[in-house]
């Protein structure tokens, strides 16, 4: 039993120095990032031309750093927004397209809580 726990404990602190622990899930609800790592990319879709893509939340960082950033259905970049040290608002707005936005989430080191919809 105690080399279950070892092994346990092992294991989560790989996990946490590798990709880091992310509790939530980015544009659905708030979510806290302890020693976040990596790129994670999210889409959203848009059908109609009269519709406006927009991104509106707070960043808050304790260290690191996070880029948060749309693209274009072709890979340019639209706009972003980088989250450093304390609380930053992102406020993103696109002009009305159609087609799949991927939103682009690149963590260094982050741990914060993102909350953005």
């Amino acid at each position: 039993m105690r080399s279950l726990v070892v092994l346990a404990i092992i294991g989560l602190a790989v996990w946490y120095f590798t990709i880091g622990i992310r509790i939530g899930l980015l544009t659905d609800w708030p979510t806290q990032i302890f020693n976040g790592n990596g790129t994670n990319t999210y889409t959203k879709e848009i059908v109609y031309d009269k519709y406006q893509l927009t991104l509106v939340g707070t960043c808050t960082t304790s260290s690191g750093k996070a880029t948060i950033s749309f693209t274009s259905p072709q890979g340019r970049t639209l706009a972003g927004v980088v989250c450093s040290k304390g609380t930053q608002a992102v406020n993103i707005k696109l002009l009305p397209g159609i087609g799949k936005f991927p939103l682009i989430v690149k963590l260094e080191k982050f741990t914060g809580n993102i909350d953005v919809h």
